[in-house]
This record gives C-alpha cells, sequence and structure tokens, in this order.
C-alpha cells in the first residue's frame, strides 16, 4: 500500500516535487517495475506527472476555497497492474502574483490489493459495456481464438451477434496477409509480454463486398489472477477517413513537387531550423545535387553556399517564420567558377507544413538574367546618348566660344591696321593677322575633325605637345595681350606629349588665358604663371594669375556654374568656366580652384 507523501507545485516555475517516501513506497510494492525509488521516479514523471498536473490545475480551478482535491488513475504494463491515487492541497498565492503554488498531499485511494487484468466474472455487465464503445474490442486465447468481441467487432466482421466469432481466427474474417501478421503480432506479446500500440493496420476482408478499411489497432496481454498470461486483447479505431485524407494529402503533396519541378524558378521550403523540406528540380540542379540530399540538410550543409551567405539567408528566413511577414528581394546575383553572373529575385512568404503545423518559410527565386543584362544593355546606350550629347554640347561651346574669340581677335587686329600711322606698324598687324587667320583654320580644320571622327565611330584623340599648344593659344591672344600690358611665364618641359582631343585642348587654355587678362586687377598689368609636369600618369597644369580672384566662402559651389559671372564685367558671359570643367571631366580629367578675393586666382587641372 502506498503511504501518504507530501507534494509542492510552483505554477509560476512550472516545477513540481513529490516527497521522497511517494519514489521509495511506489518501488517498495511494485518492485517488478520499479527495482529503486529513482526508477519509479523517473517512470512516473514521464508517464503520468503531466497528467496529474491537469487534473490538478482543473480541480483548483472548480473549487470555490483554496482547498481542492482529485483523483488518479495510473496503469502499469509487463505484467499489467494499476493503483489510484488521491490528491489534496491548498493554493496559495495567485495568477498574476509572483509567487503561485500549491501544496498538498497524496494517498493511495485503494487501501485494497491491487488486482490483475483478467476476465470479469460478471461477463454479462462487461459485455453490455463493451457493446456501448463505438471501436472494436475483442479478446483472444493463446491460439489467437476469439473469447469475446463487442457488437461494433460483430458489424465489423458482418455477422449479427457477437459470440459468433468465439472460437473464429482472423485467418476466417481477413485475407491472409492480414490474418498472417496479427497471429504473429499476438504470438510475440504471449512471447514476451510487451504490448503494441497504435499499429496502423489495413483490414482486407475475405468477403470482396465489404470494404477495405484502416485502423490503430492496440494489443496488450491478457493475464489471469495468478499473473499468467492467457492470451491477448485489443481496441481497434478506425480510421480509414484519415488515411484516404492523409493519402490524398500524399496525392496532393506529390503533385504540388511535380509542379514545383516544372516550374523553371527554384522553390523550395526550410523549417525553423533552416532545413530544407521540399526542394523542386530547379533549386536541386543549380546545387548540382539530387533532391534527396538537399532535404533535410541547411544552406551551412551545402558545398557551394558560403557561411556569410549561409548566414544572411537564414537570418532572412528567421524574420519570415517569426514576424509572419513576407521579404522581397528585388535583385542579387551568384558568379560561377567560369566567371558568369547570374542574376535572381527573390521574395519569401511564410508557409504552414501540413504534417506539424509549424511555420516554414517558402521561397521562389526568379532568373532574371536575360532582364538584368537588357537593363545594363539599356545603361550602356543611355551612357552612350549621355556622351553623345555632352559632346556635342562640348562642340557647340567651342564653335560658339572659340571662333567668337577667333573672330574677336581678327576684328581687333583689322581695326589696328586702320588706325596704323607707319608701314612698320601695318606690316606687323598684319602678320598677327595672318597668324590669327591661321589659327582660325586650325581651330575649323580640329572641328572638322571632330566631326569626321565622332560620325565614324573613332577616337578623336590625338597626340599634342602641350608647350606648343601653350604657345599656339597664347598667339591667338597676341593682341589681348599687349593691349593689357599681360605677362606669361610658361614652365613646360619641351618633350611633355600627351593624347588628347585638340579641340578641346585649345578651348580649355583659352579659357583660361583669356580670363586671366579678362578679369585682371585694375591696380597692377596682368602676371600669369603657366606650370605643366607629369606625375603618376598624369598631366597637372597650373595656370596662377594676379587678378581680381574670388570669394570662395561665398561663391565657390557656384565658381563652374553656368551663366555664373561675379565681377559684373559688361563682357561676361559666365560660360567660360562652365565649358572648361566640362571638357576637362569629359576626358577623365579634374580641376579646382584656390583664390582669395584681390589675391588672384589658380587653377589646379589634372589631364587625363
Amino acid at each position: 500500500m502506498l503511504t501518504h507523501s507530501y507534494w509542492k507545485w510552483n505554477i509560476q516555475e512550472e516545477q513540481f516535487v513529490l516527497g521522497s517516501s511517494f519514489w521509495e513506497s511506489l518501488s517498495e510494492r511494485y518492485p517488478e517495475h520499479f527495482f529503486n525509488a529513482d526508477k519509479a521516479k523517473s517512470l512516473f514523471t514521464n508517464t503520468d506527472l503531466d497528467r496529474v498536473k491537469e487534473l490538478l490545475h482543473k480541480a483548483m480551478h472548480r473549487s470555490d476555497t483554496p482547498v481542492f482535491s482529485a483523483s488518479s488513475n495510473h496503469q502499469l504494463t509487463d505484467p499489467v497492474r494499476s493503483f489510484s491515487l488521491h490528491w489534496t492541497g491548498e493554493v496559495f498565492g495567485s495568477s498574476s502574483a509572483s509567487e503561485y503554488y500549491a501544496i498538498g498531499e497524496v494517498r493511495s485511494l485503494s487501501r485494497g490489493k491491487e488486482s490483475s487484468l483478467q476476465m470479469p466474472n460478471n461477463p454479462e455487465f462487461y459485455q453490455q459495456l463493451m457493446d456501448s464503445l463505438p471501436d472494436s474490442v475483442f479478446f483472444k486465447d493463446l491460439e489467437s481464438r476469439f473469447i469475446a468481441i463487442n457488437k461494433a467487432c460483430a458489424d465489423k466482421f458482418g455477422i449479427d451477434d457477437p459470440s459468433e466469432a468465439i472460437g473464429k481466427t482472423d485467418f476466417d474474417f481477413f485475407n491472409l496477409s492480414h490474418a498472417q501478421q496479427a497471429f504473429e503480432d499476438e504470438q510475440s506479446i504471449i512471447k514476451t509480454g510487451k504490448p503494441i500500440i497504435h499499429k496502423t493496420e489495413k483490414e482486407v476482408y475475405l468477403n470482396e463486398d465489404m470494404r477495405t478499411t484502416w485502423t490503430s489497432t492496440s494489443k496488450l496481454p491478457l493475464y489471469n489472477s495468478d499473473g499468467i498470461i492467457i492470451g491477448t486483447y485489443g481496441v481497434s479505431t478506425e480510421i480509414t477517413d484519415q488515411k484516404r485524407a492523409q493519402k490524398q494529402n500524399e496525392r496532393l503533396r506529390n503533385q504540388l513537387v511535380a509542379v514545383f519541378d516544372t516550374d523553371p524558378n527554384m522553390l523550395f521550403v526550410k523549417d525553423e531550423d533552416g532545413k530544407y523540406v521540399i526542394v523542386n528540380k530547379a533549386k536541386a540542379d543549380f546545387h548540382n545535387l539530387p533532391k534527396t540530399e538537399i532535404i533535410g540538410k541547411t544552406d551551412f550543409d551545402l558545398p557551394d553556399v558560403s557561411e556569410e551567405t549561409a548566414e544572411s539567408f537564414s537570418k532572412t528566413d528567421r524574420y519570415v517564420i517569426d514576424q509572419k511577414e513576407s521579404v522581397f528581394i528585388p535583385e542579387d546575383s551568384e558568379v560561377d567558377e567560369f566567371g558568369n553572373t547570374t542574376w535572381y529575385q527573390a521574395i519569401k512568404v511564410p508557409f504552414q507544413l501540413v504534417e506539424t503545423g509549424q511555420l516554414a518559410a517558402l521561397t521562389i527565386v526568379m532568373d532574371i538574367t536575360e532582364q538584368k543584362e537588357r537593363e545594363l544593355e539599356l545603361n550602356k546606350t543611355l551612357d552612350i546618348i549621355s556622351q553623345q550629347n555632352q559632346r556635342l554640347t562640348n562642340f557647340t561651346h567651342i564653335v560658339s566660344h572659340n571662333l567668337r574669340n577667333h573672330a574677336g581677335s581678327i576684328s581687333m587686329i583689322l581695326e589696328l591696321i586702320s588706325l596704323d600711322d607707319s608701314e612698320e606698324e601695318r606690316s606687323d598687324n598684319l602678320k598677327q593677322l595672318k597668324i590669327a587667320s591661321d589659327r582660325l583654320n586650325e581651330t575649323i580644320q580640329d572641328l572638322n575633325e571632330i566631326i569626321d571622327q565622332q560620325y565614324k565611330d573613332q577616337k578623336v584623340e590625338r597626340d599634342v605637345n602641350l608647350k606648343q599648344f601653350t604657345e599656339k593659344v597664347l598667339q591667338v591672344l597676341t593682341t589681348e595681350i599687349r593691349a593689357n600690358q599681360a605677362t606669361f611665364n610658361v614652365d613646360i618641359p619641351e618633350d611633355l606629349n600627351l593624347e588628347y582631343n585638340p579641340a578641346y585642348l585649345e578651348s580649355i587654355l583659352h579659357n583660361l588665358f583669356s580670363n586671366a587678362i579678362k578679369y585682371r586687377h585694375p591696380d597692377r598689368t596682368p602676371q600669369v604663371k603657366v606650370k605643366a609636369h607629369r606625375k603618376d600618369e598624369h598631366i597637372h597644369l597650373i595656370v596662377k594669375d594676379n587678378g581680381l580672384g574670388i570669394d570662395l566662402d561665398k561663391h565657390g559651389k557656384q565658381l563652374f556654374g553656368m551663366y555664373k559671372t561675379f565681377h559684373g564685367n559688361d563682357n561676361s558671359k559666365g560660360i567660360g568656366l562652365y565649358i572648361t570643367k566640362n571638357q576637362i571631366e569629359s576626358m577623365g580629367g579634374e580641376i579646382n580652384a584656390k583664390s582669395t578675393p584681390g589675391g588672384g586666382t589658380t587653377f589646379n587641372i589634372r589631364l587625363n
């Protein structure tokens, strides 16, 4: 008999403790099941403790006072034994308190001798009890012959009276395959005493008019009062509808997988642990692996997925499952071993697994390589168009600006010729007119070359000598230099050559030099230093003047803007520096300025 013992249940912390006397008395009463207290504690905890806590929890809520009571029944197997316990207790605290627990006592409910499971002394009573059950109940002897069945089992066999089954076996009702397996199962139970619980069986009847059914069957050893096995007994629950639904789900799953496999996009499902549950053919082909070698693995297990990529995938999948939100990845790329880039677009959505009901992440990956290549090609075309427009703009500026400068020089020289007092001055000005005319022709020739080369879609750059080009531009500006008594100090190596667009280079130098004269300081004659050198495979050009200067704190951001003027000159158009910067940058170079009001300006140019 079990002696009384005390228990405590901390409901907040889910800690349930039974006194040591409970385990000791349990092992003493049933030594064949529990050879020591630790074994009793282990088995009872694993099989019955959750059910006890559920009973106690219900009893607590039914009671109008903190005091409550409940009873529990417990079944042991091999050999079969049963016992009942009575639990009383009292609740301390409440569900909202930080400490919420119950303390009580447990006693054996029956002080009599526990009985072995055997055929009852009142068969009629138990027959009525069995007949009230919807499941098939049956008892068999050591030869697997029926000694009793209930009404539900008789209906299943197609007989009117349960007694008609007595002395018969499964071979009288079922086909050979099922009957033989049932017989072998029962003989194993008789030999070992070990029950078979919830075995799924397909029952095919000898009577072909009866439909095939599926059952979940539990069979146990049948003992007499002396504890000797005298047969078996069992319960069968029909699960035909569930089995059909399961098969239907399996068919639907297979159909879904087949549809998945025909989709060129990669489709796959990963569970909460990041393991692949469903994988289509496109996904398997991407990894060059059979689907069976991907199912059950994570991205960390796949040889062609880096740890960094696997970690990123894992975080995204975890977010989709935890937040139950979809994630759209508009663009991603993979580079294969041959250097080929494949572009993808992906969407991840929450997905519930039918088998477990757990949430997973369904991913659809679409190959957008062709679309991306068209986009890149379009962008390249737009870049070409932009460059062509830029060249057209520069060409327009050169035509309007450079030719205007040449025309201005020629016009000024002609005016000087009309005012010449001596033949010597006239002769000198005619020489300057000849130089200006020659330079104009060269500029027109360069412009024609630009048009020709662009039409042929060839490079318009050619090898030019920077010092010679500088001197050429200064010759064009001779009249302005003389008129303003300007001095140009040129420090450029004789052999400093570069590949450059000659029309651009003339325009750049002409703008910088003419600006140095145009924005001269009223209190001093213009002095301009021109210096160039090669460094890091680039030509660095410095043009420094002593003119008016610019307040860069105030106008620095507008210095190279179109139509931006800062000194109020009548002949200022605000386009020279804009053209210069545009032309330098279109050739891959850069320009910046240092200046102070009244202290002149220094332009630093990197020519590519």
